[in-house]
């Protein structure tokens, strides 16, 4: 019976130490399903927050515009300072100090100057109105005719401003107003087929992310 009594305490420690070892893994993986459940708190708080900023924020949508413009004019072979400036403020024949969103620099002294327009708040809500019924249609309707009018009148305000009437700027008689959500302006011009009319009357020229950078590779070649 010896030479089974010594297997069988050999078979309870090894059942001991894989139960041990067993303990410690589930205490690991609880640690680790925990940090999983707080950081996917933290990330669905910060995704919250991301979105409240940037539909409620008037200033983080305008920082936010600005930054996808700035990563888009480095991707076209602009250089900062160089080809580009940022909040470049001149003065009017009035006196006014005005400062548009970023100046590009052309030969002679010359230049354009481009507007980021970011318009969030209407639009996320004709985006998240999706489904069947009248009300949700006339809704959609509603949010869509709003985003429109959005642009149409930042296009008008854009237009007012008369920037190549100032001396110092120099500029090209027309603003490059770029809309960083191309879906947004697709859906704009599709919604009011007259929008890039009324742009260009206004000497304003609507850019989505795919034909701005067209425009500024053209710009970065002078």
């Amino acid at each position: 019976l010896k030479p089974l009594g010594e297997k069988l305490t050999e078979f309870r420690n090894t059942v001991e130490n894989a139960h041990k070892q067993e303990t410690v893994q589930h205490e690991v993986m609880k640690e680790k399903i925990g940090d999983l459940e707080k950081l996917n708190e933290r990330l669905h708080e910060d995704a919250t927050n991301l979105s409240r900023a940037l539909t409620s924020n008037v200033k983080a949508q305008g920082n936010w515009g600005e930054q996808q413009l700035e990563r888009l004019l480095e991707l076209s072979g602009l250089q900062k300072g160089i080809g580009y400036s940022t909040q470049y403020s001149v003065t009017t024949e009035g006196g006014q100090r005005i400062q548009p969103d970023l100046v590009l620099h052309l030969p002679e002294g010359k230049s354009i100057v481009l507007d980021s327009k970011v318009s969030l708040v209407a639009w996320t809500r004709y985006m998240s109105l999706e489904g069947e019924g009248a009300e949700k249609i006339e809704a959609r309707a509603a949010a869509l005719k709003q985003h429109t009018q959005s642009l149409r009148q930042h296009v008008k305000s854009l237009g007012e401003k008369r920037y190549a009437e100032i001396p110092e700027l120099n500029s090209l008689d027309f603003v490059l107003m770029f809309v960083p959500i191309e879906a947004a302006l697709i859906g704009a011009l599709q919604a009011d087929p007259e929008l890039a009319e009324f742009g260009l009357r206004n000497k304003v020229a609507l850019l989505s992310s795919t034909n701005f950078l067209v425009t500024m590779r053209t710009v970065a070649s002078v």
